[in-house]
């Protein structure tokens, strides 16, 4: 065990007793992680919430606890600029729900989204794929422009908003054919007029209310009635199958990583559950 972290707890005032236990249990963790092919580094809140579910198999509650104490400690002393278990208890935050639609499920509702012809059908399945693919609130389509879509490396960049960080994300093969064919052409067929505005009106202005009245009532008839909340927790909560969560907070504009922790389920609610009953962490 690191010299540092004994240094720590007894820096922190803690019996000879606790000191040991704390040792015991990190070094417990860190086989754990060293198992795993993860380094200390590494340790992410999602992390903690697998190795959580893995002490629950033959520990209780509060051995639970103990364990993750000392590893508040030990990350604490480390020095890791984020401390996965430092959770603010006295703010408990709502968890999305668990009814979320997973990849496959997506794709099948952006492939039955009706598009004839027309430039404004061609808009309209664009700005669905930005929904099922990117995870984009509806709020951040206003300022969308051109200039946001890169069709060479296959991106696009959302701008910060009031609550929402920048962020580039790629775009799925899916999309990327008709987004070019949307910026190179429907796009003027609907306003030959217009500024660099992504998505434009035939009256000319950005009325992002207009275009999604024509979205929903379409959402309605496709399979598993999707509305947009559902979809973007579905996106979210999809990408935490595949990255870490500071990985999904920028993917998902998030300006705090509670707000990204409110997708980990159910795992998130048992650890919350845990301190609020035995209060470990203050």
């Amino acid at each position: 065990m690191e010299t540092k972290f004994e240094d720590y707890l007894n820096e922190k005032g803690f019996t000879e007793s606790t000191r040991s236990l704390y040792v015991f249990l990190t070094e417990k963790f860190l086989q754990y992680s060293k198992d795993k092919g993860i380094k200390k580094q590494q340790v992410d809140y999602r992390m903690v919430l697998k190795y959580v579910a893995h002490l629950k198999r033959t520990n209780n509650d509060r051995s639970v606890t103990s364990h993750l104490n000392a590893l508040k400690h030990y990350f604490n002393a480390i020095g890791l600029p984020y401390n996965p278990i430092k959770i603010n208890v006295r703010r408990t935050r709502t968890m999305v729900t668990t009814n979320t639609l997973n990849k496959s499920q997506l794709e099948k509702i952006y492939d039955e989204f009706p598009m004839k012809v027309s430039p404004t059908d061609v808009r309209n399945k664009v700005l669905m794929g930005l929904f099922m693919f990117q995870g984009i609130r509806s709020k951040e389509i206003k300022s969308l422009t051109t200039n946001c879509i890169d069709l060479i490396d296959g991106t696009i960049t959302i701008p910060q908003g009031n609550k929402s960080n920048k962020r580039t994300l790629k775009l799925d093969h899916m999309q990327l054919k008709l987004m070019e064919q949307y910026v190179k052409s429907s796009r003027q067929a609907i306003n030959p007029l217009v500024d660099d505005t992504l998505f434009v009106t035939q009256n000319g202005n950005n009325c992002i209310k207009g275009i999604l009245n024509q979205v929903y009532p379409k959402l309605k008839k496709l399979p598993y009635r999707p509305t947009l909340e559902l979809i973007r927790a579905s996106v979210i909560k999809n990408w935490l199958k595949h990255y870490d969560l500071r990985a999904v907070q920028y993917m998902a504009g998030h300006r705090y990583i509670s707000s990204t922790e409110r997708y980990v389920q159910p795992d998130a609610e048992y650890l919350r559950g845990v301190i609020e009953q035995y209060h470990p962490i203050q």
